[in-house]
């Protein structure tokens, strides 16, 4: 039985973009196929993620222009953005909160995002 999480995933339209912090683990459970959200840092390398903005903003153009989607697990590994950081980028409309994290909507690029 998938999570509710996975559940209002696999309800999307098939052609949904959605980007997320732990895509295995969503799509192993909702059978969408699901982006990787650029992190900070790279786990195994070890190394920075310098592009980490330019890679966010240019995700959220996506998304924006796909009527996409966020999903942000709960207490993600320092590695990871957050929702926090991504709302200041994009707008993130609130579509089904659960115990294990939320699924957003994407509504557009914040107006200082170049």
């Amino acid at each position: 039985m998938p999570s509710p999480l996975a559940a209002a995933v696999r309800r999307l339209p098939d052609d949904a973009v959605v980007a997320s912090t732990f895509p295995a683990t969503l799509w192993l459970g909702s059978g969408h196929d699901v982006i990787f959200i650029p992190p900070r840092r790279y786990q195994i390398a070890g190394e920075t993620n310098d592009q980490l903005l330019k890679q966010l903003v240019e995700l959220g153009r996506i998304l924006t222009q796909r009527r996409g989607y966020i999903v942000v697990y709960r207490d993600p590994p320092p590695e990871f953005v957050t929702a926090g950081e991504l709302a200041w980028l994009v707008k993130l409309v609130e579509v089904q909160r659960s115990p294990e994290g939320t699924l957003y909507r994407v509504d557009g690029l914040r107006p200082w995002v170049r």
